[in-house]
């Protein structure tokens, strides 16, 4: 076989670092057992090292033979999490990279699962994206590692501004007609008052160390129960009826979404990570009676949030 001349280790012409060559959106099945169930993942992965100012490129056929190989770790049944694959994959990358300091990786996949609805108890699938990454790192010889995992979750939100506007309108209409304040106290209290609604997407990323565990489908749950009311793929007349009236008794600002992502977040796994943990919450809702999306974001650390909630300081 002939010897070729490896150009990726001569020297280049710019002697500067470079932060993260590798690749990108590549597409693969990720097949993993969870409760005893195989799940098949369709995945767009990015698989990153750093190359050094003496390098000219990085070899990134090796970034492929990794993937490969850490798939393979997962058909095993030795890999569970997408956040530890993302994490077992960058420690490849270190192993076939000797030159690399670093190494960086990060995935997609859409997951589905299936819920019943409200009422005539039908099953329908849902949709989500996960969003599972990990940055590894040599220190003192040792290889340190954080890792993130997210959800993206679509949910309904109605306007509460709306909501009040009309509110206000219906009970003079109301006094106009004649009804007295208590039969209209009545009225109100009992009869869901229009606003506007609108689809919205919001995004919850958790970034931890190698050693924690947070499990995406709290976060599933934790952000749904954030929204108005979730939104289900399947509704017969009755669901309809129902979702409708029940986001109806919930208005939800975007900014109420991100709030409420966090304290449940908080509630749920606030004694069980560090208050390092990294938290992203993002809410971004499709306006149905505007041109533009409205969007709200939120990011601190666990600790921080518990400062704040408790009470210490809090910068608006």
């Amino acid at each position: 076989m002939r010897n070729y001349k490896d150009i990726h280790r001569l020297l280049p012409p710019v002697k500067l670092k470079i932060n993260r060559v590798g690749v990108k959106n590549l597409k693969k099945k990720i097949v993993r057992e969870c409760n005893g169930t195989i799940e098949v993942l369709n995945a767009k992965i990015n698989a990153y090292v750093n190359v050094p100012a003496t390098l000219k490129g990085a070899h990134v056929s090796r970034n492929l033979e990794a993937v490969n190989e850490i798939i393979e770790e997962a058909i095993k049944g030795k890999i569970f999490n997408l956040e530890d694959f993302c994490t077992e994959l960058a420690k490849k990358l270190l192993e076939k990279h000797e030159y690399a300091s670093n190494s960086e990786v990060s995935l997609e996949a859409e997951y589905s699962m299936e819920k019943k609805t409200p009422i005539t108890k039908l099953s329908t699938q849902q949709m989500y994206t996960i969003h599972a990454g990990a940055f590894v790192w040599k220190e003192n010889e040792k290889i340190k590692g954080r890792k993130w995992i997210g959800i993206e979750v679509e949910g309904l939100t109605v306007c509460p501004c709306a909501q009040e506007l009309v509110r206000g309108y219906v009970e003079q209409k109301l006094l106009d007609i004649g009804l007295n304040r208590n039969l209209i106290d009545k009225i109100m209290k009992n009869i869901p008052i229009a606003s506007h609604l609108q689809r919205g997407k919001a995004t919850f990323i958790v970034h931890i160390w190698d050693h924690e565990k947070v499990d995406f489908k709290d976060l599933i749950e934790i952000v749904e129960a954030s929204f108005s009311s979730p939104i289900l793929e399947l509704l017969k007349r009755p669901d309809e009826q129902q979702l409708v009236i029940k986001a109806h008794e919930k208005p939800k600002f975007a900014e109420d979404v991100v709030r409420i992502m966090l304290i449940k977040f908080l509630e749920k796994y606030g004694e069980k990570l560090s208050d390092d943990t990294f938290l992203i919450a993002q809410q971004e809702s499709f306006e149905s009676i505007h041109r533009h999306n409205l969007y709200a974001e939120r990011v601190l650390t666990l600790g921080e949030l518990k400062r704040e909630i408790n009470g210490g300081n809090v910068n608006v």
